[in-house]
């Protein structure tokens, strides 16, 4: 199906979350759960920021 999981260590997630914003709905974070909620968070304000519809 094209599918790949990625095990990446990190220390700095800030950096980590650029990293995964940047494949946009090409990318899912599986976990943790914290780190998941950080990019959902980061990609409700961007869209925030042009509004609600698609």
């Amino acid at each position: 199906d094209g599918r790949y999981e990625l095990r990446v260590p990190y220390a700095d997630d800030r950096e980590l979350i650029m990293d995964i914003m940047k494949y946009g709905s090409d990318c899912e974070v599986i976990g943790p759960e914290a780190l998941r909620a950080r990019v959902a968070a980061e990609f409700a304000a961007g869209l925030a920021r042009y509004g609600t519809t698609a």
